[in-house]
């Protein structure tokens, strides 16, 4: 009966254990990688609001700016859907487009 209470307190030991795994370098650059894709966002948000009026109403043109924060979204989103999904990214890349993500929402 005690090898069998050991081996229960063991088991809820180990199975607490697993509750408490820190979060994994790929998980972290995740969430960076999701905080930065909200900050350019919202600059783009900002950028596409229309500042050109005509007589038919307000005409949206995309700047040189607009133009790479959508590729700037599209490379955050890319590297956030390839991490979730356990494809290799290349540290270098994340560290770029962070820093990229950084310099444009200044």
């Amino acid at each position: 009966m005690k090898t069998f209470g050991r081996a229960a307190l063991t088991l809820l030991a180990l199975g607490m254990a697993g509750q408490f795994v820190p979060a994994t370098a790929a998980d972290t650059q995740v969430q960076a990688l999701e905080t930065a894709k909200g900050d350019v966002a919202a600059a783009a948000q900002q950028e596409r609001h229309p500042r050109f009026f005509s007589k038919g109403g307000p005409q949206r043109r995309t700047s040189a700016r607009g133009r790479e924060l959508q590729r700037l979204e599209g490379d955050l989103d890319r590297l956030i859907e390839d991490l979730e999904r356990g494809k290799p990214v290349a540290p270098g890349e994340v560290d770029q487009t962070l820093r990229r993500a950084e310099g444009a929402t200044r």
